[in-house]
């Protein structure tokens, strides 16, 4: 509906700016029946020509934009400016004549300038360009108000165009300059796309939208009475012309008009009584649906843990529940007439939590939904958490809360396990806190959510400078990029990797190495909403290990070397040694020989 209303309104403004096109056509080539309809009619002055265009245009920006309409009201005022300075210049006798500035020259009739704007239209004017600059205020406060004005210029406009309609043309043979009957056309299709763009929601037009009876009456009886004053009007003057009796034309066209009316009244009110009957059979039937739908409902929600209800407001403001359907006594442990008996909804309310009522009641009267968690007490003095949906139900011609529509939802094991899981967390964050180890816990993007202190005396920031900072970006340096990556796929896949080990950069630029064992935290219903870490700072262990590693291979290869010259001192000496056992070998065998040449010796000399 709201595309077709808007649809509507661009095509009316189109409408205006093709006359304002037509008009300004016809001065430039000196033809100004394309700015008049008729000779002996008034040309559209160039001025307004464009004044049209400008506002129209202006108009199909501000539908079809949503919000910031800066500019467009920076040119809404300039053109309000200009209008206020002709109309001065019109009230004292065209002194300045600032229309000029369009460079069209003023042509004479016998009575005033045909090329200037008339008073009427310069306030018709103003009235449309100052509704358009409060449509664009942001607020809205005088939406309403704007309407009334594109109001009052469209029934201005009709009476122009009635005079020009009827052969009588207001102001014609006069001093004050007449509005051109184009001009009265292009201002009540210009107020018509205002109405059907921003004035729908409004009076007067709000009466003749919806189904209801008033507004299919207003809609299919008022154009045809307005239809039949005006063609009786016109054929009353038109007969009169020819006829010198008055009585008799009066009487002829008052006859003709009951007949015409008469007939379109009748099939009115046949086509309205037929749809009438349609819809109270319809509403017949949906209501026998509706009474078997609540008892299938009652029979279904009566093991749920929730229920529905409906609350009538009183004359005095005080609140009657007179509907419930599901577990309304498993939760409260009441029958519906022992809970009102007590008190009703707010004495079943915790008193601590009688503020979030106030507030919900508080939307709830300025027609607001509103959805909020409180803490009730049952029959047997428990307290149950429960949630609620409530809906306005919303007297329009009163405006004002006539009723409420709901469901109350019983979320006390949802809240208990909460409560325990927030307990838990509060004892893993303490024990976090005086681990003498780095402690961090990061939620599914990546957001630190708690570090300690530990953490902060390594890296040098502040508390304020990393909760809710990227950890991967602030902390992980350029060549470690790909944690982030592996973090978000073990979010993904459900799978965190257990134990890691990837460096981090600290405030002051120094890179640590860290050795991390992580463990997913969940939520109630099972699902990740982060990750807990203990971190190791590893760094000048690993420095001790790459030093012994150093020195380990500097003692290997003093080995090696060392090794290497007692090879080549031990050849040598298996060389010497070879030497030498070779001598004792020779000496030994000189030695035998000097025995034996001995006992030679001594043989002969006995001989």
């Amino acid at each position: 509906m709201e595309t077709l209303q808007k649809k509507i309104s661009v095509q009316a403004l189109l409408i205006v700016i093709i006359i304002g096109a037509l008009a300004l056509i016809g001065w430039i080539v000196e033809n100004l029946s394309f700015a008049s309809i008729g000779e002996n009619y008034i040309p559209m002055a160039p001025a307004t020509a464009i004044s049209f265009i400008l506002l129209s245009a202006l108009t199909i920006i501000i539908l079809k934009k949503a919000k910031n309409y800066r500019q467009v009201q920076v040119s809404l005022l300039l053109i309000l400016a200009f209008h206020i300075v002709v109309l001065f210049d019109s009230l004292l006798g065209y002194p300045i004549g600032i229309e000029r500035i369009f460079g069209t020259p003023d042509n004479f009739s016998d009575d005033f300038i045909l090329a200037r704007m008339s008073p009427f239209t310069i306030g018709l004017f103003l009235i449309s360009t100052i509704s358009l600059l409060t449509i664009t205020n942001p607020s809205g406060k005088w939406h309403k108000m704007a309407i009334l004005l594109s109001f009052f210029g469209m029934l201005v406009a009709f009476v122009l165009e009635m005079g020009y309609f009827y052969g009588t043309p207001l102001f014609y043979g006069q001093d004050i300059i007449p509005p051109a009957f184009t001009t009265s056309i292009a201002f009540t299709f210009l107020f018509t796309g205002i109405f059907f763009g921003f004035g729908m929601q409004h009076y007067p037009m709000k009466l003749f939208i919806g189904e209801s009876v008033r507004a299919r009456l207003m809609r299919n009886f008022l154009p045809v009475t307005l239809f039949l004053i005006v063609i009786s009007g016109w054929v009353d003057a038109f007969i009169s012309q020819y006829f010198n009796d008055h009585v008799f034309v009066s009487t002829l066209v008052t006859i003709l008009s009951v007949f015409i009316f008469g007939f379109i009244l009748l099939r009115i009110a046949r086509k309205i009584g037929n749809d009438i009957d349609h819809i109270f059979a319809y509403r017949k039937e949906a209501e026998i649906a509706l009474r078997k739908s609540e008892e299938r409902y009652r029979l279904i929600s009566s093991v749920a843990t929730d229920y529905t209800f409906s609350t009538k407001v009183m004359p005095d403001g005080s609140l009657n529940l007179d509907w419930v359907a599901g577990a309304f006594e498993s939760i409260s442990g009441y029958s519906v007439e022992e809970f009102k008996d007590r008190g009703g909804w707010r004495a079943s309310i915790l008193p601590e939590d009688h503020t979030i009522d106030d507030i919900d009641i508080s939307r709830l009267r300025n027609n607001e939904e509103t959805t909020s968690q409180l803490r009730t007490i049952n029959r047997n003095g428990e307290i149950v958490w429960v949630q609620i949906f409530a809906h306005p139900v919303w007297d329009e011609q009163n405006n004002c809360l006539s009723g409420i529509y709901g469901a109350v939802r019983n979320i006390n094991e949802q809240k208990l396990a909460e409560e325990k899981l927030i307990m838990s967390e509060i004892r893993f964050r303490e024990l976090l806190e005086k681990v003498n180890l780095i402690s961090i816990i990061l939620d599914t993007n990546g957001k630190i959510t708690f570090c300690n202190d530990y953490l902060l005396q390594l890296t040098g920031y502040k508390h304020e400078e990393m909760i809710g900072k990227d950890w991967f970006d602030m902390m992980i340096p350029g060549t470690n990029s790909q944690v982030k990556e592996i973090f978000i796929d073990g979010f993904r896949n459900g799978n965190i990797t257990p134990r890691f080990e990837n460096s981090i950069r600290t405030k002051s630029g120094k890179e640590l190495d860290i050795v991390w064992s992580n463990v997913t935290q969940r939520l109630t219903n099972g699902s990740i909403s982060g990750i807990a870490s203990i971190g190791e700072d590893v760094t000048e262990r690993k420095k001790a290990e790459n030093k012994i590693n150093l020195l380990n291979e500097e003692l290997e290869e003093r080995v090696i070397e060392r090794t290497r010259e007692l090879e080549i001192k031990n050849i040598e000496l298996a060389r010497m040694n070879k030497l030498f056992i070779g001598r004792e070998l020779r000496m030994v065998e000189l030695k035998n020989q000097i025995k034996a040449l001995e006992e030679k010796l001594e043989l002969l000399s006995k001989n």
